[in-house]
């Protein structure tokens, strides 16, 4: 576990995404769940060394497996965007680990089979508050990376988790991005937080210039799929895009199948579910 502020804490060691806590006395507030059970269990063991409290709240931020499959082990009161929780509605009860074979990282976990989910309890559509005496936490809607993304904001500690809107160690999720709305939350970002610590849930504190590349990456991507569209050019075309994408990204070679399958399958996605469909209409 790292420390970020005095009231903020990291841990990167488990597989799937960086979560965090911040402990508020007899409560504690978590950003996303471990996605193993027992790596679940392990956390809420390290949260009781910091005084985390009994008092538990869980902010999804947004619907991706990675973050969301391991909510139950940690008991809590699951706050996430309104199409999140309509996400949850689509789901079966219980996680079947079917590999669809998307280059995601709870593909690479055994034993995730069986799995009850933790729906959301609390869901919002822009912007909401808690407060916990003379703490306050802001979670407001930013999509992008997926309908459902949120950010969560601790203005007091001058820190910020925003998902998965900048990932530079390995390529994005792409199935479900809205490219240009990604292109907005990422200027915001820039704009507005250059005094925070910004936390992303893949590659952890990252700074202005990583924004920027992110930015630079993102937008390239949506004008390239603008101008496939145009020319009609089929879905089979985005695999030719994969090697030329990946070679962006800074990560050891034993991960090149996983990435590789990861934005193959995240393109083709995004580009018949945006692109294709904006054509046909």
């Amino acid at each position: 576990m790292k420390k970020i502020t005095s009231g903020v804490y990291i841990e990167d060691s488990f597989p799937g995404v960086i979560i965090g806590a911040l402990p508020l006395g007899d409560a504690v507030l978590l950003i996303d769940a471990p996605l193993r059970p027992d790596d679940g269990r392990s956390w809420l063991a390290t949260l009781r060394g910091i005084k985390g409290g009994a008092d538990r709240t869980l902010v999804y931020l947004d619907s991706h497996i990675d973050r969301t499959l391991g909510g139950r082990v940690l008991e809590s009161t699951v706050f996430a965007h309104k199409y999140v929780l309509r996400e949850f509605a689509n789901r079966t009860s219980i996680f079947k680990a079917q590999v669809p074979d998307t280059g995601t990282e709870w593909e690479n976990c055994t034993g995730l089979s069986g799995i009850r989910w933790r729906a959301p309890h609390v869901a919002f559509s822009e912007k909401v508050q808690l407060q916990w005496k003379d703490t306050i936490i802001t979670m407001e809607h930013h999509p992008g990376p997926d309908d459902g993304a949120i950010w969560v904001m601790i203005p007091d500690e001058q820190v910020i988790f925003i998902g998965d809107l900048v990932t530079l160690s390995q390529p994005p999720y792409l199935n479900n991005a809205d490219l240009p709305a990604w292109e907005n939350s990422l200027d915001l970002l820039s704009k507005n937080y250059k005094n925070y610590t910004i936390i992303s849930s893949r590659d952890g504190v990252i700074s202005d210039r990583e924004i920027k590349e992110m930015k630079k990456f993102i937008s390239s991507l949506h004008k390239q799929f603008e101008r496939m569209a145009r020319r009609h050019s089929s879905l089979q075309n985005t695999e030719k895009m994969v090697d030329k994408l990946l070679s962006h990204f800074k990560f050891d070679a034993s991960y090149q199948p996983q990435y590789y399958q990861r934005l193959q399958y995240g393109l083709s996605q995004c580009y018949a579910l945006r692109y294709l469909k904006l054509k046909d209409d």
